[in-house]
């Protein structure tokens, strides 16, 4: 008989985030089996679904739905668009990942005391969630 991993665990209603580390099939299927959602990020230790992810959507962003959203605060002023992909049968190593719904970039644009940084993140999730509502719970949880 197997062992069942966390028999008492519930997340009912709950968003799980996990960095690369832990951005891993077992683990999606784990946090669905107990109710919960997710929202990951790959990274580049996860080659394959990065490079992926990135090549790809990049080439698609400027078709899908995005959201922009500017921050202010702190002597800064940072600018995040959001664009959510949800046609996922060109994404060949996630084809496993039976409870994926969306891919999800943000670009995030940062100005300090007049320099100016880019950061382009990518994240996975079961969600179908609008790319405002995406940009805005990934601000949230300071991913």
């Amino acid at each position: 008989m197997k062992k069942q991993l966390f028999p008492s665990l519930d997340l009912t209603d709950t968003i799980v985030t996990v960095d690369a580390i832990a951005c891993e099939l077992k683990n999606t299927d784990l946090i669905v089996s107990k109710g919960g959602h997710y929202v990951l990020a790959p990274k580049k230790n996860n080659k394959f679904i990065h490079e992926q992810v990135s090549s790809r959507i990049q080439q698609t962003k400027g078709q899908l739905s995005c959201s922009e959203d500017i921050d202010f605060g702190s002597g800064r002023i940072e600018t995040r668009t959001c664009y959510v992909e949800n046609k996922l049968g060109l994404y060949d190593d996630l084809g496993s990942w039976k409870h994926l719904k969306s891919i999800i970039i943000v670009d995030s644009k940062r100005e300090v005391s007049g320099k100016v940084s880019y950061k382009t993140r990518y994240y996975l999730s079961d969600l179908t969630l609008r790319a405002d509502e995406f940009n805005k719970l990934i601000r949230n949880i300071g991913a």
